[in-house]
């Protein structure tokens, strides 16, 4: 069967919710970064709302999984810069540091 043989299939439809997982892991890189503890929330909602826009077959799956993997670097950033920023508080960070020197 050739390609002309097949008969017509319409696309996809799109899909809101990996749509909207899209535009939040968008989001989350700035809010990782400069709004500190917004960076774990938005990215996981918008973990979710991937996951479920991928589970759904009928429609189309691409922004969902690029949404799944925006975001989650989005949260691996966000709760780095978190740890970060406790350690930095409590003087740990110093004490790591002058660890890892000392390690060399």
């Amino acid at each position: 069967m050739s390609v002309d043989d097949r008969p017509y299939q319409p696309p996809k439809e799109t899909n809101p919710l990996g749509i909207v997982s899209f535009a939040l892991g968008l989001v989350s890189f700035p809010a990782a970064c400069c709004c500190g503890i917004l960076g774990v929330p938005v990215p996981v909602v918008g973990l979710i709302l991937g996951i479920v826009g991928v589970m759904d077959t009928r429609k189309e799956r691409v922004f969902g999984i690029i949404g799944i993997v925006l975001n989650a670097v989005a949260l691996m950033l966000g709760v780095a810069v978190i740890v970060l920023a406790v350690l930095g508080q409590s003087g740990q960070f110093d004490q790591l540091l002058q660890q890892i020197n000392q390690r060399k």
